[in-house]
């Protein structure tokens, strides 16, 4: 058995060894062979990631990254407020269904004017981000269509209770 000099760590290891015992890196190849060997897919016992050269740091192992979805579009600001605005409106909704929050008649009408603008917000939000995502080439059209269609029932359930159309026993 010969002692050998790893191409990476540069400290002393056995000729027999398959991969270095203080870096992990494999026998036989050099740092630049290491830095790019395939990813295996999760399925196959990979992490899917890719490897790192620690060589600049000696006393750092071999290790898998994840990867960066650097292809992965951000979503639009303006879709993000309105589904944000959308959320927190239903979220009041539930907390004065559930009576965490008491209402009398004059809280309910001040309520319900809340919701109501805040929904319009939201529509207003996200049919501006909509417009945007064409020529931005941002992500959301699906968040913005379903803020758009779910606060448009809303508006006209909550402005049926408003106006006296609708029963409030849902609210």
């Amino acid at each position: 058995m010969a002692l050998i000099k790893c191409s990476d760590c540069g400290r002393d290891i056995s000729d027999r060894a398959a991969a270095c015992i203080h870096c992990g890196c494999p026998i036989g190849e050099t740092a630049s062979s290491q830095s790019s060997p395939p990813n295996l897919p999760a399925a196959a016992g990979g992490s899917g990631g890719v490897w790192q050269n620690n060589s600049a740091n000696r006393q750092g192992s071999r290790r898998r990254s994840t990867p960066q979805n650097v292809d992965k579009p951000k979503v639009n600001t303006m879709i993000r407020a309105g589904s944000y605005l959308y959320l927190s409106t239903l979220l009041l909704s539930l907390m004065v269904y559930f009576g965490v929050i008491p209402i009398d008649l004059s809280t309910l009408f001040m309520i319900l004017t809340l919701i109501m603008g805040s929904l319009i917000t939201a529509i207003a939000l996200s049919a501006v981000g909509l417009s945007q995502i064409s020529s931005s080439g941002e992500s959301g059209k699906g968040s913005a269509i379903a803020v758009i269609i779910l606060s448009g029932i809303e508006i006209i359930y909550r402005g049926g209770i408003l106006f006296g159309s609708f029963p409030a026993f849902l609210f």
